[in-house]
């Protein structure tokens, strides 16, 4: 009886062990399939909704474009461009673009648009990713964004949902409070969302520097 016992034990024990284990080893494979991967892109185009659950009613959007050197970041508030900035990475300056369409070359130079797209790479960015640590600690489901299959990251008060199969980040999500004093009066989330990249389909035209710069 008691070797029957200590044997239902140990069976118990090995296949927890072995769960455990084959949980690590999808974990690991499958992040360190995408933080490996490249994410450097010379002519792309995605945009960002920005939404403060708080105010609902306030989205904004982001669209980015690069195209070899030239970067464009174009701001939408209620239908309408309210802000450009076209960048030039060869000389490091950026033109401004109003809500009226002037342009006006930036006193202070600013950095163009960065060769690599939103990626998992923006989540482990964060100093509490370790890969080892969070494979062997976390199931990683798979939930639907937007029609994109997505694994979530959760690291502190930041949720990343990342494409499976590309490894695009899709969503991030910020916690935060609006406090009173010391105490807590509303807890809310800042989420983000991403769409598809899309290669290859920025044009001269949409990064060129307006004609006149005032």
């Amino acid at each position: 009886m008691k070797k029957t016992i200590l044997t239902i034990i140990l069976t118990i024990f090995a296949v927890v062990i072995l769960v455990i284990l084959a949980n690590f080893i999808r974990n690991f494979l499958l992040l360190n399939k995408l933080i490996n991967k490249d994410y450097k892109m010379e002519n792309y185009k995605y945009t960002i909704s920005n939404i403060d659950t708080t105010k609902t009613e306030e989205i904004s959007y982001m669209s980015y474009y690069k195209k070899d050197n030239m970067g464009k970041t174009e701001q939408v508030y209620k239908g309408e461009i309210i802000l450009q900035i076209i960048s030039d990475s060869n000389t490091n300056k950026a033109y401004i673009v109003d809500a009226n369409g002037k342009a006006t070359l930036e006193e202070k130079t600013r950095q163009g648009v960065p060769e690599e797209v939103p990626s998992i790479k923006y989540a482990i960015e964060n100093p509490a990713f370790n890969i080892f640590s969070y494979s062997i600690t976390h199931i990683l489901p798979t939930i639907d964004i937007n029609g994109r299959e997505c694994i979530p990251i959760k690291l502190e008060d930041e949720l990343y949902y990342i494409e499976k199969d590309t490894g695009y980040l899709v969503r991030k999500q910020d916690n935060f409070g609006i406090y009173s004093g010391a105490s807590l009066e509303e807890e809310g989330y800042l989420i983000t969302d991403y769409t598809p990249i899309q290669q290859n389909v920025v044009t001269d035209e949409d990064v060129a520097i307006p004609e006149t710069v005032q």
